[in-house]
């Protein structure tokens, strides 16, 4: 959770950084504009698709094993 914004905060600084230098060496007015929609879908989608990655492991621990059920016997 913590890498994403910092990830983010990287990219563009990294952008900005590149938009100076277009400026200063190409002599190129370049304005540096953040994508808001599409960084709030993009993080959406990482985190629907991080949950569903663990599906699979909650299940394996939530679910009993065939051996917890039949030590229990037949009256619960």
């Amino acid at each position: 959770m913590v890498t994403m914004p910092t990830r983010m905060l990287l990219g563009m600084h990294l952008a900005w950084l590149g938009a100076e230098n277009y400026r200063e060496l190409a002599g190129l007015d370049v304005q540096l504009v953040f994508p808001t929609i599409p960084a709030i879908i993009g993080v959406g989608v990482l985190l629907l698709l991080t949950l569903l990655a663990t599906l699979p492991g909650v299940w394996s621990v939530v679910r009993p094993q065939p051996a917890a059920l039949m030590a229990t016997g037949r009256n619960g």
